[in-house]
């Protein structure tokens, strides 16, 4: 069995899982070109159910491009997706979480397009609850 890090303040309420109704929906993109940009930061005292994840990278040129999620440091925490891509080609993938995974506050995801001949786009959707 997992141990979450956090305590629900009403945990009499229900039995199982626990019910996303209780907290704001977060459906975020962003698409970068040539660059790197953060695509959404948890914000403090709340934690991110992550429930579904897409990514799609093109370019006209071989290059690595990276979906990550990174702690409150900068540092990579988690990474989502890498792609390595030949010339003239696109990739895209996602995933959905049978369980949601916990992104507590201060990390963020964060884009990396290596080339300027890079296209890359990313979403995130999930539910925002109070720690």
């Amino acid at each position: 069995m997992a141990v979450t890090v956090h305590r629900e303040p009403n945990q009499v309420k229900w039995i199982g899982v626990r019910p996303g109704h209780n907290g704001e929906q977060i459906l975020k993109s962003a698409t970068v070109v040539n660059g790197n940009a953060t695509l959404y930061t948890v914000p403090a005292d709340k934690l991110l159910l992550l429930f579904n994840w897409g990514f799609s990278a093109g370019a006209s040129a071989a290059l690595s491009d990276y979906f990550l999620i990174r702690d409150e440091l900068d540092a990579t925490y988690l990474e989502l997706f890498y792609s390595t891509i030949s010339a003239n080609t696109t990739v895209s993938t996602g995933g959905s979480m049978y369980l949601p995974m916990e992104i507590i506050a201060g990390y963020d995801f964060y884009l990396v397009s290596a080339a300027a001949t890079t296209r890359v786009s990313a979403f995130i959707h999930g539910i925002l609850i109070d720690v």
